[in-house]
């Protein structure tokens, strides 16, 4: 008896163990699997069918990336060959981020350069194909060209088992064809102009099984914040594919308002309003039946006489470069984000995610998001259903009081693509120029303390202002003529700050770089105009604002302050009802090199002389000798031309005078 039930036991032990290995069969038919998390590459090579540039492939954070623009017209770029292992019939998937617009793909069956099957897709042209090489000639065996493809990340899955090939992308068949061409070979991915391919990982497979598509509603984007004031706040978030949207919104969980769309849609927009000033608010949203986690926001005060920010743009080119410096925003207080301009490679692609979204994610679901669009959108509706600005008329250019700032958005790409009748113009006469001499010719212009103007297209780049004629010719005068106090801008991917006529001018433009990722120390020659010369560098600036001053502060990827410069008024147009003393303040930063703002402050109405000495007492400049009005000022002084050494600054008021020292270190 015992020895029955001693092989029933076995039996039972034996059945789950067919189950077990049944249930696991999908996974233990991996042949091969490579997920790029060593910073070397084993058993691969380079093999480039354009001997007319030079690849840059390289494994970084997990991913296999190739940045270069290498490539020809004839879809011949470079390919990265897994050199030691040889396939017959197979799976392969693999996980795409393709944050360009050109050709990336897949060879396989691979024999040598001329001879190969290939999967290969470019969202900028609309194709999506499967070819053969023969020989050194190719042909096509199917082809997918009805839309653009929407996705920057995507899966792809290539069967070849016998004659029969198809490919999926994310689990849909779009190529298929029969072909005996080649039986077996290796396999390895390819681009071609395309300067972000990020491969994330590659799996073969003896077999496999092509999961189904689901149908289930999901929240894909956000939810974010945009437009948040004292009072109202406007709640964005993307569903798959059209779906009902819901807001709830209360001061806990329990206790909420709901707001409702009017109808089904996959890019949802729902604004709260009557919410109660500097009070922490719970939200969660839903599509269909799904909803998202509650999040929280806290909205503004009324009048708030302090605040922060942070700015910076060109976040198209890296999502891993993005992601490391929006890490440093950890690191800050600040209550909202601006940002310049070329979130993404091309803005007709549905899929913002990788680039932009979820590496900010973090942040903008609880701080607003404000954007000047750049020319990488391509002016696509997708700029217009992803963010709500104040503005519905024309949501690329708008404005909003916070505080004593007056903040003016504006549409300048045409001032870069001179042809391109998808930016709207900024000639005087246009639509836009009229709007921008609106803004700022209004009454909270001059009502404002301090007025910022972002835009995508530097007017100030590399020491002067004639990169980008029509900036110069239009939007600097208007800019002078109207005193505002700043301009940040992006499209260059780097940092630098101008200043002239009392304008400062801030490009920062390094949430994607092309240079090196770390500031070198690299000094430029110096600029009667430059205060901080341009480097190209991975970036991010904050602003404080207080009521009397604006500090704005630049740090690179790493975190450390590369930058700083703090501004006062340089009018009383805003300082009415403020009692000024008559004050000289310390220079900052001392020491310096090569320049340094003076501040100083006056009581009344007043002779002004503010002069250099050297330390024989010989005047080096006359930086101010004028009458001035009550009302704090400041005035940068460019030591360029002189050597290191102790200098004084005085200043002579009609019935005030004061010395103070500063260091040049060179």
């Amino acid at each position: 008896m015992k020895k029955y039930k001693s092989i029933r036991i076995w039996l039972f032990l034996i059945s789950i163990l067919f189950i077990s290995l049944k249930i696991n069969a999908q996974e233990s038919n991996i042949i091969f699997e490579e997920d790029f998390n060593q910073s070397y590459l084993i058993g691969w090579h380079v093999e480039n069918e354009d001997d007319d540039d030079v690849p840059d492939w390289n494994v970084d954070s997990g991913y296999l990336i190739q940045y270069s623009n290498i490539g020809d017209s004839y879809q011949r770029g470079t390919n990265m060959i897994k050199n030691d292992l040889i396939f017959d019939n197979f799976t392969l998937r693999a996980k795409f981020n393709s944050t360009d617009d050109d050709y990336s793909g897949v060879v396989f069956r691979y024999t040598n350069s001329d001879n190969y099957y290939k999967f290969v897709l470019s969202s900028q042209r609309s194709l999506i194909q499967l070819q053969k090489r023969v020989n050194g000639t190719m042909t096509i065996l199917d082809s997918y060209t009805a839309t653009e493809w929407p996705f920057v990340g995507f899966n792809v899955t290539i069967t070849a088992y016998g004659d029969s090939i198809k490919v999926y992308l994310n689990d849909s068949l779009y190529l298929e064809a029969t072909d005996n061409s080649f039986a077996s070979g290796l396999f390895g991915f390819m681009t071609c102009y395309n300067e972000g391919n990020f491969f994330d990982w590659v799996r073969v497979y003896d077999n496999f099984e092509i999961p189904e598509v689901s149908d289930e509603i999901a929240i894909t984007r956000g939810p974010y914040l945009q437009s948040l004031t004292d009072s109202s706040v406007a709640i964005l978030w993307g569903s798959n594919k059209i779906a009902s949207g819901l807001l709830e919104i209360g001061v806990d969980t329990s206790s909420f308002q709901s707001f409702e769309e009017n109808y089904s849609r996959s890019s949802h927009t729902l604004k709260a309003t009557d919410l109660v000033e500097e009070t922490k608010y719970y939200y969660r949203v839903k599509s269909e039946d799904v909803y998202s986690k509650w999040e929280t926001f806290t909205t503004f005060a009324k009048d708030p006489s302090a605040y922060n920010f942070i700015v910076y743009g060109d976040t198209r080119t890296n999502f891993l470069r993005h992601s490391e410096v929006v890490e440093n925003f950890e690191d800050h207080d600040f209550d909202f984000i601006i940002h310049t301009g070329d979130p993404v490679q091309r803005g007709p692609r549905n899929d913002w995610n990788v680039e932009f979204f979820d590496p900010i994610q973090k942040y903008i679901k609880s701080k607003p998001l404000y954007i000047a669009i750049g020319n990488h959108e391509l002016n696509a509706q997708n700029f217009y259903d992803y963010f709500e600005f104040p503005n519905s008329e024309h949501e690329n250019y708008y404005s909003f009081t916070l505080g004593n700032s007056f903040f003016v958005f504006i549409d300048n790409n045409r001032a870069r693509y001179t042809d391109d009748s998808r930016f709207p113009s900024i000639k005087p006469g246009s639509p836009q120029y009229i709007w921008i001499e609106e803004q700022l010719s209004s009454t909270e212009a001059a009502e404002a303390d301090w007025v910022f103007v972002f835009s995508h297209i530097p007017i100030y780049l590399n020491k002067g202002f004639d990169t980008y004629p029509d900036c110069r010719d239009y939007l600097l005068p208007l800019f002078e003529e109207y005193n505002i106090d700043f301009s940040f801008v992006g499209h260059v991917h780097g940092y630098e700050r101008g200043f002239r006529n009392n304008i400062n001018y801030i490009l920062t433009g390094g949430g994607g770089g092309t240079g090196p990722v770390k500031d070198d120390g690299y000094i430029d020659p110096g600029y009667p105009q430059t205060e901080y010369p341009l480097r190209e560098i991975y970036n991010f600036s904050k602003v404080e604002m207080n009521r009397n001053e604006v500090t704005i502060s630049a740090y690179d990827i790493y975190g450390e302050k590369i930058d700083e410069k703090v501004v006062v008024p340089t009018s009383i147009k805003n300082n009415k009802n403020i009692v000024f003393s008559d004050e000289l303040f310390n220079a900052y930063p001392n020491p310096f090199n090569p320049t340094t703002e003076i501040s100083y402050s006056i009581s009344k109405p007043s002779n002004v002389s503010l002069k250099v000495f050297d330390v024989l007492g010989q005047s080096i400049a006359t930086l101010v000798d004028e009458q001035k009005e009550s009302g704090k000022y400041s005035v940068t002084f460019n030591a360029n031309n002189l050597p290191s050494g102790i200098y004084f600054y005085s200043i002579q008021l009609d019935s005030y005078n004061s010395v103070k020292k500063m260091l040049l270190l060179k």
